[in-house]
């Protein structure tokens, strides 16, 4: 999943004009998820033929080939959330994966269309949710009504290379005769072994807190850093107190589900769970700007304050 972020929205605003902007909405289920290449196919063809109306075929083509790859990627196709964000310049081609619909539309102009994300960003009220035990980590996103897995191969691999990295490596040699069976159990094959199957995320001998410190840098580098969205922490009592002990994460909520996340079903109960944490913060957020949106109303500045407030989303 390429979800929908401030950080990869800010990429959109310094394009490299033409530029091409794709929504869809896009179903999840089968029967229903063979229409969403048929829709993107139509939309395709009215931004190619509005792009070759203004511009070369050459600009032309080098904008729609990244796009018209996909229409035969059978994988892409059945692995759908409910919308889909696409857009091409000379700089390539992105990809947002939404978790809500949005209108069919092609726009062809020298920026990018990107007013239904900044919609979408502010009234989602998105947080990410990281299920941990002493050995699986899993980490998702989503809002009110969904709840989707994030970087699932990706998050595992990259964990395993933390605890492979130069200041885990000091720390284990540290413990003396017993970092050699830990350096077996983690080394180039162990990781090859977690990319491929998280279920088993480390090695039941390593010690809790060195795979929770790890779990933590990985999942602030690569996702609550650059999403900005609020953390909520999803373990059993006692991997919550060790957790929070080591976490450095910001974005972190203090208020968690105590729980065993593997005993709550993602698409329900973990999502409930989650929402019940959230929704205060995000009932707050919204007061906030609607109250804001008011003021500047009055004052005929509206447009400005929303434009603005829109970057706040929903963080705790």
């Amino acid at each position: 999943m390429q979800p929908l972020t401030q950080a990869r929205l800010d990429e959109l605003l310094t394009p490299k004009p033409p530029c091409v902007s794709i929504y869809m909405p896009t179903n999840r289920t089968y029967p229903d998820l063979q229409q969403n290449p048929i829709l993107y196919k139509n939309l395709l063809r009215q931004a190619s033929d509005t792009l070759r109306q203004a511009h070369p075929a050459a600009t032309a083509r080098a904008l729609m080939d990244p796009l018209e790859a996909l229409v035969e990627d059978a994988s892409f196709w059945t692995h759908r959330l409910d919308g889909l964000a696409l857009f091409s310049d000379g700089g390539g081609m992105r990809r947002f994966d939404l978790q809500r619909a949005v209108p069919a539309l092609a726009v062809v102009s020298d920026s990018f269309h990107v007013k239904p994300l900044l919609r979408q960003l502010r009234t989602m009220g998105r947080y990410q949710v990281l299920c941990l035990t002493r050995n699986r980590v899993r980490l998702f996103e989503g809002d009110r009504d969904h709840l989707d897995e994030v970087d699932s191969g990706g998050l595992v691999a990259a964990v395993a290379d933390a605890i492979q990295s130069s200041q885990v490596q000091q720390q284990l040699t540290a413990v003396g005769a017993a970092s050699s069976q830990i350096e077996t159990a983690v080394g180039h094959s162990g990781a090859k072994r977690l990319a491929t199957n998280p279920d088993t995320s480390h090695d039941p001998d390593l010690p809790a807190d060195r795979f929770f410190t790890a779990v933590d840098r990985v999942v602030w580098e690569r996702h609550s850093r650059p999403s900005g969205l609020p953390l909520i922490l999803v373990a059993l009592p006692e991997n919550q107190a060790i957790f929070r002990r080591l976490s450095h994460n910001q974005q972190l909520v203090a208020e968690g589900v105590e729980a065993d996340p593997e005993a709550l079903s993602p698409q329900q109960q973990l999502r409930e769970a989650a929402w019940r944490v959230m929704a205060p913060k995000h009932d707050e957020w919204l007061k906030q700007y609607l109250e804001s949106y008011e003021v500047a109303k009055a004052r005929g500045k509206a447009w400005r304050a929303s434009s603005r407030r829109w970057k706040m989303r929903s963080r705790p």
